[in-house]
Parts: structure tokens; sequence; C-alpha cells
């Protein structure tokens, strides 16, 4: 790694690591939302992600690196990665809902995310245990060579310690909140949020109380579930999509058959006229 390399790479740490500690003296002092912090969570770790991806292309022989079959061979592993990890959201979704899982795409989307995700869990691990060890020969004086200036020190503890961060909180989410409860509960509110409809006229179905997915062909029959209750409000440390919540285990399908009487509908207009 050069040291325009690690100069990068480094500010592209640092900015992680500011964002995850700023974000959360902001939500400490009640400057922000739990559920804003956790966005900046968010584009903190796809930072960090960044950052620890850069850093182990370049630290890659640099031989190693002018062989173009190594790009295809990531890219095959990254394919099939991808493809098992269709399978297994597929069945993730199922288990949720019980129907086909590409009525609900933007469900099947983020089943797809966790998955990866959750077979990062290890691979994370192991990067932050190496970064830890990093850390601590650099404290004891004997990781880097004597005549490397300090300034480039500097930036080398600063990447070593974002990528361990980002390891480390990447590692406790997938633990904590991607087991197959967790999975399941984050899945059922991301259907909510981005299949379900809030809005519509069935007969028997009441908007203020159910929402809906409308599936089939033609769309005629919907899927029903509760609405999401109101977030706990125990504390404003716990962001609304990692509260926990109760998956029914059944979902009712039902005929949408159109609140609105079509001959009445169709005087009231000719009366507007």
């Amino acid at each position: 790694m050069t040291q325009t390399h690690r100069y990068v790479l480094a500010g592209f740490g640092f900015f992680s690591l500011l964002l995850l500690f700023f974000g959360a003296g902001l939500l400490d002092s009640g400057k922000i939302e739990a559920n804003t912090y956790l966005w900046v969570q968010a584009v903190a770790i796809l930072i960090g992600l960044f950052t620890l991806a850069a850093a182990i292309e370049k630290m890659l022989p640099r031989g190693l690196q002018e062989f173009k079959s190594s790009a295809l061979w990531w890219t095959v592993g990254l394919a099939i990665l991808a493809y098992f990890a269709r399978v297994a959201a597929l069945d993730d979704v199922n288990k949720v809902f019980h129907i086909d899982p590409s009525g609900l795409p933007m469900t099947l989307a983020a089943a797809n995310v966790m998955r990866f995700f959750i077979w990062m869990e290890w691979p994370f691990i192991v990067v932050a245990c190496i970064s830890f060890v990093v850390l601590i020969l650099i404290a004891k004086g004997t990781y880097f060579p004597d005549e490397m200036p300090e300034n480039e020190r500097a930036a080398g503890v600063i990447l070593v310690l974002s990528i361990m961060m980002n390891c480390i909180l990447c590692a406790l989410f997938i633990h904590f909140h991607l087991d197959e409860q967790g999975r399941q509960q984050k899945l059922y509110r991301t259907a909510h949020a981005a299949d379900f409809v809030s809005k519509f006229h069935c007969q028997r179905i009441d908007p203020d109380k159910f929402s809906v997915l409308f599936i089939g062909p033609e769309q005629r029959k919907v899927l029903v579930a509760p609405k999401l209750p109101a977030p706990v409000l125990f504390g404003k440390m716990s962001a609304e999509f990692l509260q926990a919540l109760k998956v029914p285990a059944e979902f009712p399908t039902l005929d949408c058959v159109p609140t609105v009487d079509f001959e009445q509908w169709s005087k009231d207009l000719s009366t507007v006229r």
C-alpha cells in the first residue's frame, strides 16, 4: 500500500468513525432521534466496509493483482454467493408470509441482503480480531518500520481502528438482530413499509386496522395483515426498525370486493356535471 493510498483510506476511516461517534453524541444529547441515528450508522458502516474492501485490495500482492483471472474468480465467487443468498431469502420470505415470495419484491431484496450479511458474520469477527492484534503490536511499537514517518503511522492507526470498529458493529448487529426471530421481524416490517398498502377500498376490511398485499395475476385477492403497533416509547435509544414485535403465524387471503357502488358512483358523476 502506497503512502497516498494509506492517507486516502485513513480519511475514509476517520470520516466513518466521526459519523459513528458524533452521531452517538447527538443521540445522547437528544438532538436527533434513534431512527435518524440508525441511518447515520448505516452510512458510516457502508463507508467503513468500502474502506475495508479497498484496504484488502491494496494489500494483495501486486503480482496477484495483475492476473485478470483473479478478478474473474472473485466475480464467480460473488455470483455463487448471491445465488445461494437468493435461494435462502426465498425460503425466509415464504416462512413469514406463506405465499410466492415474488409477490413481495422489496422484502425479498431485503432478505437477500440479510442472508449475505449472516454469512459474513465470522469473516467480520476474524478481521476484527486481526485488527485488534495489529493495534496491540502498534501500541508495543513493533508493527511499523522504524523509518516510517509519524503522519503515516497515525494514518495507519486510524485505518486499522476504523476497520476494527466497523467489523465489530457488523458482527454484533448480525448476531443480535439477524437470528431467525429477528430476521422474521425485520422482513415483516420491511413488507409493511415497501410491499403492503395501507390505503385501499375493500369491503369488510378496515383500513385503519389492517394493511393488505394485492396478490394474483388479476390483483383481486389481498393478503391481510394487522397494522404495525406503535413503537414502544421505553426510551429514545432504540430505533423503531430494531424493536421487537409479534409476527402473525397466519395471514388470511380474501377477495377484495370494492366498496364503491358503480351505479351510485356514475350518478354522482352526472350530478357533478
